[in-house]
């Protein structure tokens, strides 16, 4: 799987929109962001690769070589919480590609977290690199898979040193590390290989970890 590099951008936080994650927070998590793309593009989100807006989806369609990617520029602790709504659109010949549902300091210079799943496939890629140390590097198997034409709930869970992956509310994968925590500026979603719709895309964070208290300060 492929791991990109990007550049710095401006941090926003706007306000809430209708579409709302199937997890319910804890007290311990609080929101940064919750965004639904039946209301537009991301205020400041960006990318490369094509990509489409629809009436109620963000559509990204990426090669094998070259991705999609999509940023939403802000900020989050350490300990954190990222749900996505997505699909995997099938090709004219049935085939589907992989998304990636990921997050990263400024420009993805030195953390990076994360999970790509592929259309089909028994077997989920994990990424969690600090400080460009691979702590976690793993292509592991799971119960389930995507199936393309419809709508998949993933979650991505860091918190308390501990990695975990769920789709559509089944735990898929668990690593219990612990894992030293990052800085993160950039949660994105990728589109490899194929056409995935984004629905809706929430990022939480722990009340009590905020970014000032992430490996590398936010410098």
């Amino acid at each position: 799987m492929l791991v990109f590099i990007w550049l710095n951008v401006l941090f926003l936080r706007p306000q809430g929109s209708v579409w709302h994650a199937d997890v319910t927070a804890p007290p311990a998590w609080q929101e940064v962001m919750t965004w639904d793309f039946a209301d537009g593009e991301f205020p400041g989100g960006w990318g490369w690769g094509s990509r489409r807006l629809s009436p109620d989806f963000l559509e990204l369609t990426g090669g094998p070589d070259q991705p999609a990617v999509y940023v939403v520029p802000v900020k989050h602790g350490p300990d954190y919480l990222l749900t996505a709504e997505v699909m995997l659109v099938a090709s004219n010949t049935g085939t589907a590609g992989c998304v990636h549902l990921m997050t990263r300091d400024l420009g993805g210079q030195n953390h990076l977290s994360g999970a790509v799943l592929c259309a089909g496939s028994n077997s989920i890629s994990v990424y969690h690199q600090i400080n460009r140390h691979d702590y976690l590097l793993d292509i592991a198997p799971i119960d389930t898979h995507l199936e393309s034409g419809r709508w998949h709930r993933l979650r991505l869970t860091c918190a308390h040193g501990a990695v975990t992956i769920h789709v559509d509310g089944q735990q898929v994968f668990a690593a219990a590390g612990p894992f030293p925590p990052g800085f993160y500026a950039e949660p994105y979603l990728a589109a490899e290989g194929g056409t995935v719709r984004v629905r809706g895309l929430q990022v939480l964070e722990a009340a009590t970890s905020g970014v000032e208290n992430a490996a590398g300060g936010g410098s």
